[in-house]
């Protein structure tokens, strides 16, 4: 359905000179159904012979496998592909995304809880949440390490700076970078 009723439409209608960005937020499962309409969309004749990309993709506590998203894994070339940048955000205490990892027995890893393994794909900002979310809801409920994103005005701000664009994603205010160098959204 999004891709017949979503990228369909929209591939028809954008044209070279338009001046108006589209962007992309999944959370969860939609994570998958997002790659997977991408991915389908390349398979489809009059969307895969139409040039069409939409600006930022933002995955939020994606219950897709970290592999999946890797820079050359054929799953995800048409998402990096049709994109201008793609937002890994992902939280350690994501308490839902580990029960799904329990399901696949251990051996598919999700993106949203544990993020993206290097290199990286050239579009990705790959943005560790955990240690904002331990010091700021270290004792909320069971199903909080995956639904808080929304109800945060601090990450809603990261939100609207990567949506703006105007802003390089390892320079975005509401970031930092850990020891290791990875992205981290300020506490």
């Amino acid at each position: 359905m999004l891709v017949k009723h979503g990228i369909h439409a929209f591939a028809k209608m954008q044209e070279p000179a338009c001046k108006i960005d589209m962007h992309v937020m999944a959370h969860s499962m939609g994570a998958y159904v997002v790659r997977e309409a991408f991915d389908d969309a390349d398979d489809t004749a009059d969307i895969a012979q139409k040039s069409w990309s939409v600006s930022q993709v933002m995955l939020v506590g994606a219950d897709v496998s970290v592999a999946s998203l890797s820079a050359g894994n054929p799953k995800s070339s048409s998402l990096y592909r049709n994109c201008a940048r793609l937002t890994n955000y992902h939280n350690p205490f994501d308490n839902a995304l580990s029960v799904s990892a329990v399901k696949r027995i251990g051996v598919a890893p999700r993106a949203g809880r544990r993020g993206l393994e290097a290199p990286l794909h050239d579009k990705v900002a790959d943005v560790h949440c955990g240690e904002y979310y331990e010091n700021r809801f270290r004792d909320e409920s069971f199903n909080h390490g995956h639904t808080w994103y929304f109800d945060d005005t601090h990450f809603l701000q990261d939100v609207y700076l990567t949506i703006c664009g105007e802003i390089d994603r390892v320079s975005i205010p509401t970031r930092t970078k850990t020891r290791d160098s990875e992205l981290a959204l300020r506490v």
